[in-house]
């Protein structure tokens, strides 16, 4: 694998239904698949908000655009839950803005503030 490639990511139950996904590394097609297979169990799991930061993410792909849309989907229509981006830069907002995403879903700036959100 090479080093674009390495991503690595961290979860953190933190309420009954409430969960962080905090993602580092490249957000490719890879990333995406193993981001979906964390946070399914999560939300099978009844932890149907979740808190995703990519605050150290240097790239996101267009295949990781789609893996944010099916982690949206997944989260806000099939399981009737929260979801929150946070730690994003610049180019993540526009890029998430444009693919019409963040139009959607809210985005905080840090992860007690995207916590906030969700409890609100």
């Amino acid at each position: 694998m090479g080093s674009a490639n390495r991503h690595s990511i961290e979860t953190a139950i933190v309420a009954p239904d409430t969960a962080v996904i905090r993602f580092q590394g490249y957000l490719g097609q890879e990333a995406g698949e193993e981001l979906m297979r964390v946070a399914e169990p999560l939300l099978r799991g009844g932890h149907i908000r979740l808190a995703v930061g990519i605050s150290r993410c240097p790239a996101i792909a267009s295949p990781g655009v789609a893996w944010l849309i099916e982690l949206m989907e997944r989260v806000t229509g099939d399981f009737a839950g929260g979801l929150v981006f946070f730690g994003l830069d610049k180019s993540q907002i526009e890029l998430l803005t444009f693919m019409e995403i963040l139009t959607q879903v809210p985005h905080a700036p840090s992860e007690a503030a995207a916590l906030d959100l969700l409890r609100s």
